[in-house]
């Protein structure tokens, strides 16, 4: 008798009806080399105006303290645009 062989499993696909979640690189330093990633959730609305001007091309999304650049993928501090972090 030959040996049965698993069937590979299809790769999880993710669920139309949930919107993908945004996130911005959340270490003290976002560009340390040093430190390994960490990364936290954007609000739910922030998630949703996120991915509206994501799907309708628009370069920038103002989240009040933020501007998000989705041409660049940074989330940029208004009163200080040199304190940036990825998204």
């Amino acid at each position: 008798m030959g040996q049965s062989k698993s069937k590979p499993q299809p790769e999880s696909k993710p669920d139309p009806q949930t919107p993908p979640q945004w996130e911005w690189k959340s270490n003290p330093n976002p560009y340390s080399l040093k430190e390994p990633p960490q990364w936290a959730p954007h609000a739910a609305q922030e998630n949703d105006l996120l991915e509206r001007a994501y799907y309708t091309n628009k370069d920038e999304v103002d989240l009040g303290k933020y501007i998000v650049s989705l041409k660049f993928m940074r989330q940029i501090e208004k009163k200080n645009n040199y304190n940036q972090r990825p998204v």
